[in-house]
């Protein structure tokens, strides 16, 4: 399963290192975040929302953003 984390903040974190505690291939996740932070090993950052498709995507911010993050 590839996934896509939108927004990789201090919960998104959390929830990777449990992910990869538990065994999951660090090459199968890919978070997005528009501001450079450092990742888990393994995890692929992006600044811009990749093309690809994914076979699951998690939402990585707090409720109150999404008015701004898709305003639409």
């Amino acid at each position: 399963m590839n996934i896509l984390i939108y927004g990789y903040g201090t919960m998104a974190g959390a929830m990777v290192e449990g992910w990869l505690r538990a065994g999951m291939d660090p090459a199968r996740i890919t978070a997005y975040n528009p501001r450079p932070k450092q990742v888990a090993e393994g995890v692929t950052l992006v600044t811009e929302i990749p093309e690809t498709a994914f076979d699951a995507v998690v939402l990585g911010f707090k409720p109150h953003m999404l008015a701004d993050i898709a305003p639409e």
